[in-house]
C-alpha cells in the first residue's frame, strides 16, 4: 500500500495523514459508497483531503457495475418537522426563526447570534427534559 505525503492542513495547520476509509459521493442524481478510499485526514481538526487522482478514479467507478447494491433510507427532514409540530398541537415560533432562509449566497456562512444560540439551547433542554415544563 503506497501512502502519499500531504501538505499541512489549510484550515488549522495540523499534520495531514493518509488513511483508508469508507466514503460516499453524490454524483448527479446518484449516491454511491466507496470502500478503502485513500484520504488525507488532519490530526488537528479532522478536515479531509482527497487527491485529484483519487477523486477522478471515484468518478470513473460510478459508471461501472457496482460490487454490490445496498438500500438507503431517504427522509425529508422538513416533512418530519411539520408532522411532529402538528402532532404536538403547538409550535414555538422561535424554533424556526433562527434558520429561516434568506437571500444569502450558499457559499457564505451565517453565524447565529448569542440570542439565537440561547434559544436553541433552551429548545434542546425542553426536548430532552419534557417533564420539567
Amino acid at each position: 500500500m503506497t501512502y502519499h505525503n500531504y501538505a499541512n492542513c489549510s484550515i488549522c495547520g495540523g499534520m495531514v495523514e493518509e488513511i483508508r476509509t469508507q466514503t460516499e459521493l453524490r454524483y448527479g442524481d446518484k449516491l454511491v459508497v466507496f470502500d478503502n478510499v485513500p484520504v488525507g485526514i488532519c490530526s488537528g481538526c479532522g478536515e479531509e483531503y482527497y487527491r485529484a487522482d483519487v477523486h477522478e478514479k471515484m468518478i470513473e467507478l460510478v459508471d461501472r457495475k457496482p460490487k454490490r447494491m445496498i438500500e438507503i433510507p431517504f427522509y425529508d427532514f422538513e416533512d418530519a418537522g411539520e408532522k411532529r409540530a402538528s402532532r404536538s398541537g403547538k409550535r414555538k415560533s422561535a424554533r424556526s426563526a433562527p434558520f429561516q432562509r434568506d437571500d444569502t449566497p450558499e457559499d457564505e456562512v451565517q453565524l447565529a447570534t448569542d440570542e439565537e444560540l440561547d434559544e436553541l439551547m433552551e429548545m434542546n433542554w425542553d426536548e430532552e427534559n419534557p417533564d420539567d415544563e
